[in-house]
């Protein structure tokens, strides 16, 4: 199919599939009853002078007929039209998002797990990868545009999200993590959550052209905290990994960043002790303070 891999086209398609879903909900309120009822006005007249003659041709008794139908089909409503558009709309718009997934994903699988970051052609490669997918949110995200913000921002984190999900996963399979790694990881991890909470911007989204002021309102109703908190949750495990990766020591870790479970590693990232405990041993050698911080962690 030629409109196959179109996400714009996919968006757009959405888009009218819910506004004739929508017009038929409020076709028969304001127009088709009306219409319908003046055949059948039209019709008890032709009827009743019929009736009052003494013969019935053909023709008439087809009138009759016919007349009977439209009234039958008068109580029936365009709302049976209503499910079936929005399904296709919905259907199309999941399919080509799945696809759109599928490139990021096989984005991140040409990091090929952070190894070798540091080497000048692994470090290449893995900020090609990066730089690819970056360019592709930016590229979904246009393409997306049309869509209500709600929709919108709902679409962004299914595919925000996914990325950052495969980071964290690709992160904490790490055994081993030197000075020269930590750095060249930071970067790209750093880029990557830019991009991203550009992407929730409120104010930075182009959407359709409406009226100021509901423009304006509506950005009121949108925080990009709550925005990433609420459609893209694994973008805060990222975040806590990015902490732990800029951390300047140990301690830092202890007392700050974890405290205890009360720190922002455990409240707002929820990295599990498991997980840290993961990080701890790939980025830190050995020591007696490390592993009082890991036996704490149990």
């Amino acid at each position: 199919m030629f409109f196959q891999g179109d996400l714009r086209f996919a968006v757009l398609y959405y888009n009218d599939c819910m506004y004739l879903a929508h017009e038929c909900l409020t076709l028969g309120e304001r127009g088709l009853y009306k219409f319908v009822q003046q055949f059948l006005d039209l019709g008890y007249d032709i009827m009743t002078n019929t009736l009052n003659n003494t013969t019935v041709t053909s023709n008439e008794s087809n009138t009759f007929n016919n007349l009977s139908i439209l009234e039958r089909s008068a109580s029936l409503s365009t709302c049976i039209l209503v499910p079936h558009l929005r399904q296709s709309g919905v259907n199309n718009l999941l399919d080509h998002l799945r696809r759109e997934r599928q490139f990021l994903l096989r984005c991140v699988e040409r990091i090929q797990g952070f190894h070798n970051v540091s080497s000048s052609i692994g470090n290449r490669h893995c900020t090609t990868a990066i730089e690819d997918c970056c360019h592709h949110l930016h590229k979904i995200s246009e393409a997306l545009s049309p869509l209500p913000r709600t929709v919108y921002f709902r679409a962004m984190g299914i595919m925000c999200n996914c990325v950052c999900t495969e980071l964290v996963k690709t992160i904490l399979k790490l055994i081993d993590i030197t000075k020269s790694d930590c750095d060249n990881i930071l970067m790209l991890l750093e880029s990557v959550k830019n991009t991203i909470v550009e992407l929730f911007k409120p104010s930075e989204v182009v959407h359709q052209p409406a009226a100021k002021e509901s423009i304006t309102k509506s950005q009121h109703n949108y925080n990009t905290d709550e925005l990433l908190t609420r459609r893209c949750p694994d973008f805060h495990r990222l975040q806590g990994i990015i902490l732990v990766l800029s951390a300047s020591s140990l301690a830092e870790i202890r007392d700050i960043l974890w405290n205890d479970g009360n720190g922002p590693l455990s409240i707002e990232s929820h990295l599990t002790t498991s997980e840290l405990r993961c990080l701890i041993k790939a980025l830190y050698s050995s020591s007696s303070f490390r592993d009082e911080l890991l036996q704490k962690l149990h």
